[in-house]
């Protein structure tokens, strides 16, 4: 499947000169980023999705890890740990993931996972209606936390299911006070209340976790 924006740089000749292989592919301008996903996620056939931006990476245990998790238990939504790697793909650190109670990841207020490392059935997609096309940058965030509102199961694999790539040029780093205010614009909608004392205790423990496992990954 390839969801394209309407490129004028040549990329249609390429996905013309290979359509006999391709199951399905487009080329209109769209909303963004979200916009090009959910029409990719329409033509898709799969029982569980997922998504990663072309910097970043998974790891060759990545899908029978989450395949065996989602045939273990009967839940939705999956995740795991996450390395942050340079330029040259060099691991910097881990990032260990926490399942926290729902309570825990409101009073949080952000998600103790990472994008990368995250996998959903399609019904819970199709439950959700995907990614929400108001968020230029984090819909993905509205759309995790949407899942955990509505008391879908989720779990941890405890494993390093991805890499997440650090650059100067990534758009975590330029848009970093625009990705700020959606980020706060979601746990309003979403009736997530800040407490300042609660979400620093929590803080403290998910830190913690963190800097235990850099330091044990380091003596091994």
């Amino acid at each position: 499947l390839i969801i394209d924006g309407g490129s004028t740089d040549g990329t249609v000749d390429i996905i013309k000169k290979y359509k006999d292989k391709l199951k399905y592919w487009i080329s209109e301008k769209d909303c963004g980023m979200y916009d090009a996903i959910n029409k990719g996620f329409k033509q898709a056939t799969g029982d569980v999705y997922a998504y990663l931006n072309a910097d970043d990476r998974y790891y060759v245990n990545t899908i029978n890890d989450v395949v065996g998790k989602f045939l273990e238990l009967k839940t939705t939504f999956v995740f795991g740990d996450c390395d942050f790697i340079d330029e040259k793909s060099n691991v910097m650190y881990s990032y260990k993931s926490i399942s926290f109670p729902l309570y825990l990841m409101k009073v949080l207020n952000r998600l103790p996972f990472a994008q990368q490392t995250c996998f959903w059935t399609s019904k819970v997609h199709d439950d959700i209606g995907g990614f929400s096309c108001d968020y230029k940058y984090v819909a993905d965030t509205h759309f995790f936390y949407s899942i955990l509102v509505k008391k879908n199961p989720y779990a941890r694999i405890n494993n390093v299911l991805a890499a997440f790539r650090q650059h100067k040029y990534m758009l975590s780093l330029s848009q970093i006070d625009a990705m700020a205010r959606e980020h706060d614009d979601i746990l309003k909608k979403l009736d997530i209340n800040k407490n300042t004392t609660l979400i620093a205790l929590v803080e403290i423990v998910l830190k913690t976790y963190n800097i235990k496992s850099i330091i044990k990954k380091k003596l091994l």
